[in-house]
């Protein structure tokens, strides 16, 4: 896991990290990864939004990657909305949905601050959820932006967003990558499946100077999830089996 969380970016000071989740392929790994690379750092916590997977999924995640999701509620330095079980008590209003959901997620930031928190992660793990609930890709847009800002407020904020079937939102995704550091787009092989490969990682990297932003880097990952890690591996590497 230590080398997907170093291959991603995870381990370097960024703010806002996009991760697009491609037809036929499953991000959250990444999301579980992020969130034990998260809750191992110093003073840390997390604002956890579930919208594609539950709660106990990423419990019994955490189990297989080593770390422990109701040990970090009880201590409190783990935040969990779960949106899919609070579906029926929701606004029919999108605006006020998101205004609502803002508002929460600001208020736990807020209070982490408070505590002397020196790291605080807020995590979707699939921001498209909201547009089964009547938003639009705009209402969703500027939700990212004001999620963007308040990194740029809150020095100890990071923000890390997932895209579901991102490449049937290329204008929602287009527009957050445009206020990302780091974007992470998971994708099939176009060859097809292998026995030891799931898919490929496209990682990339922008930096800014003089507030012009710039690519800092780009390259391309294999990844194999197996029962208690991650694998990654170079394209072409030897040893692969086809």
């Amino acid at each position: 896991m230590a080398l997907l969380i170093s291959a991603c970016g995870f381990t370097e000071p960024r703010k806002f990290v996009i991760i697009n989740e491609n037809c036929d392929t499953d991000g959250s790994f990444l999301i579980s990864s992020l969130i034990g690379q998260r809750l191992r750092q110093q003073s840390s916590a997390i604002v956890l939004i579930c919208c594609h997977q539950s709660l106990k999924f990423y419990e019994t995640c955490g189990k297989k990657l080593g770390y422990n999701l109701i040990m970090s509620l009880n201590k409190k330095s783990l935040v969990v909305i779960e949106k899919l079980r609070d579906v029926p008590s929701m606004t029919s209003d999108p605006d006020k949905l998101l205004d609502q959901l803002y508002a929460e997620i600001n208020s736990h930031v807020n209070t982490f601050k408070s505590n002397g928190i020196k790291n605080v992660s807020v995590i979707f793990d699939d921001i498209t959820f909201f547009t089964n609930l009547g938003c639009t890709e705009k209402d969703l847009i500027k939700m990212s932006m004001k999620l963007h800002k308040l990194t740029k407020e809150c020095s100890e904020l990071s923000v890390i967003l997932k895209v579901g079937l991102s490449d049937l939102h290329q204008y929602l995704t287009n527009n957050i990558e445009d206020l990302s550091d780091v974007s992470i787009t998971v994708e099939k092989l176009k060859s097809g499946d292998f026995w030891d490969v799931d898919g490929k990682l496209k990682i990339k990297k922008v930096k800014c100077e003089n507030g012009i932003y710039m690519t800092e880097s780009e390259r391309n990952i294999l990844y194999y999830v197996g029962d208690h890690n991650v694998k990654i591996i170079a394209p072409g590497e030897h040893g692969l089996k086809i």
